[in-house]
């Protein structure tokens, strides 16, 4: 998923279409916009019904307006990796939103993300041109 800040111009675009997304968003405007509030709070946030395409796979990607993403930091849009990070991870499960396995230990371990994501560094799968990379080097490679 894309998870995007409630200020940002897409979410306004969305809150003019739905009533709930309009509620959502005049909810957050009382958040605190530090990066250590942000860490301790709840993560919420509500479905745009928009979608964008992901830049390797060609796969639909839902939107979503959340309480933790900054408008002020980087474009105030964050593309989600739930099973490699911790916090996409909770919010995924929160939501069910579909996530996939894209590091795994080795070529023959697969990642167990059944409590939680997996952050440790390793090899590429299910992942185009790109699997079976090491996941270090394919982040300056996908860059």
């Amino acid at each position: 998923y894309i998870a995007i800040a409630p200020t940002h111009p897409l979410a306004k675009h969305a809150e003019n279409t739905h009533p709930e997304i309009k509620a959502f968003i005049q909810d957050c405007q009382n958040i605190p916009v530090t990066e250590a509030d942000i860490a301790t709070m709840e993560k919420v946030g509500i479905d745009t019904g928009f979608f964008a395409t992901h830049p390797i796979t060609g796969e639909p990607i839902p939107i979503w307006i959340a309480n933790f993403v900054l408008a002020h930091y980087g474009s105030g849009a964050v593309m989600a990796v739930p099973a490699h990070d911790q916090r996409d991870f909770q919010f995924a499960k929160k939501y069910h939103l579909p996530y996939k396995i894209v590091i795994q230990p080795d070529a023959n371990t697969p990642a167990d993300i059944s409590k939680e994501a997996y952050t440790l560094p390793g090899i590429l799968v299910n992942s185009m041109q790109f699997t079976g990379l090491d996941s270090k080097k394919a982040v300056q490679t996908i860059t």
